[in-house]
């Protein structure tokens, strides 16, 4: 049976309260049955759904800097978006493969910091192309850094996918790409607390039939 109470048991009802005559925790509650504590710290907060306007504007870039790179290398190569996701940016450090050649980028009027990571496989590959290899970059790279001539040539194609990214960007939401540095040890790479959740965005680069990406 329903009952409704009168504007005279609803006042008394609040006076209680605050008096203290009326405990507000006398409801008794059972425990959800099989229930289990749940630390939103300690997620890795990935977004397994679809981003689809990331993936519009990054499947816009893919196309753009294939055609971009190979002008640049004077030879066919493909790129595809490989995937996106979110992760801790402590993670995405900690898997980052080593040696790479890491670009830190602003892009305003966005907040904050970003980062370009290039391949050691994708270094070498490009700098191979260029020099009349192959374009397979096969290279010991183990326990050294870059070059000049690797990190100048480098440099320019890294500039080029920040043009590249600025376009695939315009019909979303204009966005200028200002180039801050580079850097060799990841060490160095503090753009955002560990903890903060970043979004990745890995492009797949294959030159001649060479697997190699570009985050």
């Amino acid at each position: 049976m329903n009952q409704v109470l009168t504007q005279d048991e609803i006042n008394s009802l609040l006076r209680g309260l605050s008096d203290g005559d009326i405990e507000e925790d006398s409801v008794e509650t059972e425990d959800a049955p099989n229930a289990k504590k749940f630390d939103l710290a300690n997620q890795e907060r990935i977004i397994r759904g679809r981003m689809p306007t990331m993936e519009l504007i990054h499947d816009r870039f893919a196309r753009q800097f294939r055609s971009s790179l190979g002008n640049f290398l004077g030879r066919t190569c493909f790129a595809n978006v490989g995937g996106i996701e979110m992760i801790k940016f402590g993670l995405f450090m900690k898997k980052l493969p080593l040696p790479s050649s890491l670009h830190i980028f602003r892009m305003p009027p966005l907040s904050g910091y970003a980062l370009m990571v290039v391949s050691s496989p994708l270094v070498f590959g490009i700098v191979d192309a260029l020099f009349g290899g192959g374009g397979q970059g096969r290279v010991k790279i183990e326990g050294r850094e870059y070059t000049p001539i690797e990190t100048r040539l480098i440099g320019k194609v890294v500039m080029m996918a920040l043009d590249v990214l600025k376009d695939a960007w315009a019909p979303i939401h204009p966005v200028d790409f200002v180039y801050v540095r580079s850097e060799f040890n990841p060490l160095a790479i503090a753009i955002v607390p560990p903890t903060d959740v970043v979004i990745i965005v890995t492009i797949e680069v294959e030159l001649e039939q060479e697997s190699t990406t570009l985050t």
